[in-house]
């Protein structure tokens, strides 16, 4: 109904006598997108740390807890140009620079940290060369061969199929690998850790089309 009403509309100016003095363009904008990717987290997305006894802490410098791993895999319909960007949900919590936060103590403390990387990512079935940006795609770091490819928030990340490329990731139809979870918790001394602690950090995967 729009676009009949829109059409008439312009019928009308053009039959009318040519009195007009001035004129506007109007642009055209808009994206087609692909079919949305399909990603799947192992254990449900949820990242279990664990028990932990709060006298195995460091008193004076912060405790790097071991790494939790979780499988990723990523499956489009057609092969699409992405990349992972990590939205943290509890940056107010966060103790360290470039960090997600894990949730604060009854006491309104910052637990610490968490550091979020991909590992052992394949691309269509040949090894995946991690690819970095800061600056939403506009440019990219040269594709690199290390095994775990690092992930602060806000950062897009990519995977390419060469190494040492600097124009972006490679059309993906097919990404598997590892989500990489560590965990730091701040010193003692500056935590009151009076009872039970419950961690809670929360971080957004994002899938972003390029």
């Amino acid at each position: 109904m729009k676009l009949a009403t829109f059409l008439l509309a312009v019928a009308c100016v053009a039959a009318a006598p040519r009195v007009l003095a001035q004129s506007a363009d109007v642009s055209i904008s808009g994206r087609i997108l692909p079919e949305a990717c399909d990603v799947q987290l192992g254990n449900g997305g949820v990242a279990d740390l664990g028990i932990i006894n709060a006298a195995t802490l460091n008193s004076s410098t912060y405790t790097d807890l071991d790494p939790v791993s979780l499988t990723l895999a990523v499956s489009c319909g057609s092969p699409v140009l992405l990349a992972f960007e990590g939205n943290d949900n509890r940056h107010e919590s966060a103790a360290y620079t470039n960090m997600y936060g894990m949730g604060l103590t009854p006491e309104s403390e910052r637990i610490g940290g968490v550091e979020l990387s991909l590992g052992n990512v394949t691309v269509d079935g040949v090894p995946g060369y991690g690819t970095a940006s800061s600056d939403s795609g506009a440019t990219w770091d040269a594709s690199s061969a290390a095994p775990l490819s690092d992930m602060p928030p806000n950062r897009l990340r990519g995977f390419a199929k060469e190494l040492g490329v600097v124009d972006g990731p490679a059309p993906t139809t097919t990404l598997q690998g590892n989500v990489v979870i560590g965990a730091r918790i701040q010193p003692t001394e500056v935590l009151r850790l009076k009872g039970e602690v419950d961690i809670s950090g929360s971080i957004s995967l994002n899938v972003i089309y390029l």
